[in-house]
């Protein structure tokens, strides 16, 4: 109950700007996505992936502050024939594994440089992350898909190019089930690629 009222306090202030009357200044953007898994989770998929894809809109509070929501998919897989230890016994067969993640996070970000103009500025997400684990072994499939909540700092530049932005960024993104239990926490680095277009 925690996670959800700090879920939608979150939304609401990232949403505040949005609904005033300067809700045309604002920036969006599309990149593409590079991952890599990080602590237990680079145990069960330690490949690099590069299918991922990201959203996002940014409303202007000033000139070198803004405040937005962002969408992600990161699809991760890994094909092994390592041995699973099992308490009776060992499990041996070619295994495939999948995660897909969905971060939905609220946004804050902090520029350095004029509005388009080079800019280099450092932000952080908290929100909502979906994730989908697949194990499968021969015949058997075992699934764990359920909701995290998480953040992710990142930081990121502009480079302006006619009337848009070329933008690169990174974001390590952690997340757990629980507030009050960290121990089966996921985590994993993202960097994107990709184009934005603001309105001042």
């Amino acid at each position: 109950m925690k996670k959800t009222h700090v879920l939608i306090i979150a939304f609401a202030i990232a949403l505040v700007p949005l609904t005033q009357s300067h809700a045309q200044i604002g920036m969006g953007s599309v990149t593409w996505d590079v991952s890599g898994a990080l602590g237990d989770q680079g145990d069960f998929v330690d490949a690099i992936s590069y299918r991922g894809f990201g959203l996002e809109g940014r409303s202007y509070l000033s000139r070198h502050f803004t405040v937005g929501l962002s969408f992600d998919w990161q699809v991760f897989d890994h094909q092994t024939s390592e041995l699973i230890e099992l308490e009776g016994g060992t499990l041996s067969g070619k295994q495939y594994r999948y995660i897909n993640a969905f971060p939905i996070l609220a946004n804050l970000h902090l520029y350095a440089g004029d509005v388009h103009d080079f800019r280099i500025y450092l932000g952080a997400g908290v929100g909502a992350m979906y994730i989908m684990e697949r194990l499968q072994i021969g015949l058997a499939t075992i699934e764990d898909n359920d909701w995290y909540f998480g953040g992710a700092p990142e930081m990121g530049f502009l480079i302006p190019f006619s009337e848009m932005y070329f933008l690169v960024e990174g974001r390590v993104y952690y997340a757990v089930r629980s507030l009050d239990d960290t121990e089966d926490a996921r985590m994993w680095w993202t960097a994107k690629i990709g184009v934005a277009y603001d309105r001042w």
